[in-house]
């Protein structure tokens, strides 16, 4: 089942970024990092003004579930933590669980950043929040998300139709990482530290 999670006071750190909840001075970093190029593959519109930009960052500090990933006090990308549809994973009905998500501004593809960012909110998630999985997905077609999972030990669960928010329905890759395996793999992160 989905855990309550509030990423409010969350703040961790790795090698090279400052993970945190997003902040109303952001709005200017959001705006510019999350283009049609990064929104599109996550299945959401990018905002078309600055206007449109402020609704969505505004809804995202409401929601208590989007961390940004700080590089050189920018934020250039986000990791959110949000509940997965309980119907598509019947397994996790007695587990504590979560669903995760991310986008990466398109300048940093290729740096092996999103890896790094994802490690650190899977150990908070496992060793902090004390859940049992985490889920992830991505569209059949998006290579680099799921290089992304895969290098963080998720593995694939099953095929399942979501509808994007530009209205298009598409299947995807439903993935999962059970804090078992995790801990077998070593808890990959650990050298992380908390804020």
């Amino acid at each position: 089942m989905n855990a309550n999670i509030n990423v409010s006071d969350v703040h961790l750190s790795t090698e090279r970024l400052h993970i945190r909840p997003f902040c109303a001075e952001d709005l200017q970093s959001f705006y510019h990092y999350f283009s049609e190029d990064v929104a599109e593959p996550t299945g959401q519109r990018a905002p078309k003004s600055l206007e449109e930009a402020q609704i969505l960052l505004e809804q995202m500090i409401r929601e208590k579930k989007e961390l940004a990933l700080v590089l050189e006090g920018e934020a250039i990308g986000s990791i959110g933590i949000g509940k997965y549809r309980e119907n598509e994973i019947p397994e996790f009905s007695d587990l504590s669980c979560r669903q995760v998500y991310y986008a990466l501004s398109k300048e940093h593809w290729g740096k092996q950043l999103m890896p790094e960012a994802l490690q650190a909110v899977l150990q908070y998630l496992f060793e902090e929040a004390g859940l049992d999985a985490v889920a992830c997905g991505q569209f059949e077609e998006n290579t680099r998300s799921a290089h992304v999972q895969m290098r963080c030990g998720f593995t694939f669960l099953r095929r399942i139709s979501y509808v994007t928010g530009y209205g298009e329905t598409k299947s995807a890759c439903l993935n999962v990482l059970y804090r078992e395996d995790w801990l077998l793999r070593g808890g990959k992160g650990r050298r992380r530290r908390y804020l």
